[in-house]
């Protein structure tokens, strides 16, 4: 089962200590297979043959699993030294596994020792490895703690008994696969928990990059659009039906932050961009300072826009009291004729809609100024101009 869950988990997040495991797993399941002598009723091995594939499957155990530890513990808490400590065990290990196997005639005698014993550095550099690890705050080590506890008291008993300390005896098969398998479920719940955390963390990363994406493209102070917005998406918006744009400016915002200071000033400029808010046919740009710029759609634009514009004195005034006069603003109006064929850039428009607020606020401010001429509203001063 920790097998089949290790692919499962590798198709939802592809991480190398994920196929470690996987590898560790299958190593593990194979030991287990020749050690019970369950192999034998699926195949027929000479003695030979079984003894090349527990060899084999001990190493390649041992070896994914330190990799797959290396590659598990969150990096910060592990140094460079150590992960290269650990990764030299793997040559180590595979080394004395291949004496174990192929030393014959005089070299016989110590096979079985040297084999054994081959797995204290390995105990001991891991031993050393958890415990710094774990004073640096690893969560996941507590797994590797928990899952190798049983294989290493049996390496060490295995060892001892080696060496005439003990009677145990030295194979201990039952207590080696009770061992195994207590080993692979407790490690599969820190590759989950591993998992959980990266995941969170992209998770994380990604709505961050999402935040800063969206706090590129939107004024600080207002939650508007800036220009960025809009200019990047301006061909797209044109294709779409956005064909007006109406560049507003605050009157005389200056001496609103000069009599009442740069606090109300904002508080002004919030509110004005409340009473702009737009909806599906209008978008509402900060530009900075005390302008502002719609971008509207519909055979009414220019009426909406100035609608929009008269709101600006009644909402500032209903949410800020304290000013002592009504707060303005002059608007220049420019509406794109689609059908000559050429089309414009961002700053082609602008620039046309910004020259017609400059003759707005030339005529006295509190006004309007367009290219072309739409219905006048009431207590609208609107012009054509050109």
């Amino acid at each position: 089962m920790p097998l089949i869950l290790n692919f499962v988990f590798f198709r939802i997040l592809r991480q190398r200590f994920i196929l470690w495991h996987a590898a560790a797993v299958l190593a593990m399941l194979t030991q287990t297979l020749v050690s019970s002598g369950l192999i034998n009723r699926f195949v027929r091995l000479s003695v030979t043959e079984l003894c090349l594939l527990s060899t084999l499957s001990w190493a390649f155990m041992v070896i994914a699993t330190l990799r797959f530890f290396i590659d598990l513990i969150e990096p910060e808490t592990l140094t460079a030294r150590q992960r290269f400590a650990v990764e030299l065990l793997c040559p180590w290990f595979l080394f004395w596994s291949g004496y174990y196997f192929f030393a014959d005639g005089v070299l016989l005698p110590s096979v079985a020792p040297l084999y054994y014993m081959s797995f204290l550095p390995i105990i001991a550099t891991l031993l050393a490895t958890i415990v710094l690890s774990a004073l640096r705050g690893s969560r996941l080590v507590w797994f590797q703690i928990v899952g190798w506890t049983p294989l290493m008291l049996l390496g060490i008993a295995r060892n001892l008994s080696i060496l005439g300390l003990t009677d145990a005896p030295l194979g201990m098969m039952v207590e080696q696969h009770f061992a195994i398998a207590f080993e692979v479920a407790v490690t599969t719940l820190g590759v989950a928990e591993r998992i959980m955390t990266i995941r969170l963390q992209r998770d994380h990363a990604l709505a961050e990059a999402r935040f800063q994406a969206n706090l590129a493209l939107h004024d600080p102070l207002t939650g508007l659009f800036n220009r960025r917005a809009i200019e990047e998406k301006f061909d797209t918006l044109l294709r779409t039906g956005f064909h007006t744009m109406a560049a507003l400016d605050i009157d005389h915002f200056k001496a609103i932050n000069d009599t009442h200071g740069h606090a109300a000033g904002d508080e002004v400029l919030r509110a004005v961009g409340r009473a702009l808010a737009g909806d599906k046919d209008i978008l509402t740009v900060r530009l900075g300072g005390e302008e502002f710029l719609l971008l509207l759609r519909g055979e009414d634009a220019l009426e909406r826009a100035e609608r929009l514009r008269q709101a600006i004195p009644s909402r500032v005034a209903k949410e800020h009291t304290g000013l002592r006069k009504l707060v303005t603003a002059s608007m220049g109006v420019y509406r794109l004729d689609m059908t000559c064929g050429h089309v414009p850039s961002f700053t082609e428009v602008y620039t046309a809609c910004d020259e017609l607020l400059y003759a707005a606020k030339a005529a006295g401010r509190d006004c309007v100024r367009s290219n072309v001429s739409i219905a006048p509203l009431p207590t609208t001063r609107l012009e054509l101009v050109g």
